[in-house]
């Protein structure tokens, strides 16, 4: 099943358009760390290219983080924050089985690693495998229940493909509680909800 299913209801294309847009993707990644902390045996000197990686990243020149990323993780195989970073990257470029390719190598390097899962969940639900998807986001949250992040895509999973309202509903107000309520696009849809919801008790 396409991303866009043609049956999907006018609000829900919405909702996705806005999530895939690049300044909302941007501003989801902001919301937790970018990568996993590197293990103590990492040098200084990788550290600081890794950190000069991120900020190539934060900055919008992503040719040159991915390059910058590449070259880390062939000097430094065991890390899984770089392959992390580099699914996020070809995430933005619409790039999406390597995306998938990165993320899973980050999975398997550090099966602990949330901002993996739930990026990857990304991948999965954009592919059409929803139910997969639903699983990696709730990997995601069992490894930190307070990722903003995979709140919020788990809410829009719920809503749009799964028609879980309270399910939804629950998750998007804990991303807005883990971002202090600062997305106003988001309260709008929990207000939609709400009112969806309250329609079949009141007749």
């Amino acid at each position: 099943m396409p991303c866009t299913d043609p049956r999907m209801r006018p609000r829900g294309l919405a909702r996705l358009a806005l999530l895939l847009s690049p300044l909302l993707l941007a501003a989801c990644e902001s919301a937790a760390p970018l990568v996993a902390t590197p293990p103590p045996s990492v040098t200084p000197e990788l550290q600081t290219r890794y950190q000069y990686a991120l900020s190539l990243m934060k900055s919008g020149r992503d040719r040159q983080a991915q390059a910058a990323l590449e070259r880390i993780a062939q000097q430094e195989p065991r890390l899984a924050g770089p392959h992390v970073n580099l699914g996020i990257l070809h995430i933005r470029a619409g790039r999406w089985e390597k995306a998938e390719a990165a993320l899973r190598k980050a999975i398997e390097l550090n099966p602990a690693n949330a901002p993996a899962w739930a990026h990857l969940g990304i991948v999965l639900r954009h592919q059409g495998k929803f139910d997969e998807a639903l699983t990696a986001y709730q990997k995601a949250l069992s490894i930190r229940e307070d990722y903003a992040l995979a709140h919020l895509n788990i809410g829009i999973l719920y809503d749009i493909y799964f028609q879980k309202l309270d399910e939804a509903l629950e998750h998007y107000r804990r991303y807005q509680a883990l971002t202090g309520e600062s997305d106003t696009q988001v309260a709008k849809w929990i207000v939609d909800l709400e009112r969806r919801a309250a329609k079949p008790e009141n007749g």
